[in-house]
């Protein structure tokens, strides 16, 4: 898990100090919009995939409560 976040950047390591989670808010950022965008690829693949058009997805999200 450690070598996962540190190659993702969330994480560095210091030796025998161990792993230190980055401090940097703009890295931070950076991070959390690459994930989202990946996922939000991946979702749109798949419901177009099942056949969904873009009205249909349009309708699924105005149905979404938050």
């Amino acid at each position: 898990a450690l070598k996962v976040l540190e190659k993702q950047g969330l994480i560095v390591s210091r030796g025998s100090k161990g792993f230190f989670v980055i401090e940097s808010e703009k890295k931070i950022i950076e991070l959390r919009n690459q994930n989202f965008n990946r996922l939000t690829k991946i979702l749109f693949e798949k419901l177009y995939a099942l056949g969904f058009s873009d009205s249909e997805i349009i309708k699924l999200f105005d149905r979404i409560e938050t």
